[in-house]
């Protein structure tokens, strides 16, 4: 019997304690819920701003670095075409 009432008012205590925790918990949301998602908004923002300038300054080196093997190989092209075309002509003579 007394294990019974012992846990019946085990059972409304937490009960009761839950329920305060969330009418603590909706007071806080109202009073301090737009303040915070404006906080988290301005941190997104900053977050994705930093990204994308990381993800432009990796986008640019990678567009640099292509450029120059695109015109070293360039180069090479027609290094090679006017050595080809070089010899042809002295050959014809």
């Amino acid at each position: 019997m007394q294990l019974q009432s012992l846990r019946e008012r085990h059972r409304d205590e937490l009960a009761s304690l839950c329920c305060d925790h969330y009418r603590l918990e909706l007071d806080v949301q109202l009073t301090h819920g737009s303040a915070l998602r404006c906080r988290i908004e301005q941190l997104l923002a900053a977050a994705r701003d930093t990204c994308q300038a990381r993800l432009n300054r990796t986008h640019d080196a990678e567009v640099t670095e292509l450029k120059k093997k695109l015109d070293a190989h360039n180069w090479e092209e027609m290094k090679a075409l006017a050595r080809r075309h070089r010899d042809k002509s002295e050959l014809a003579r």
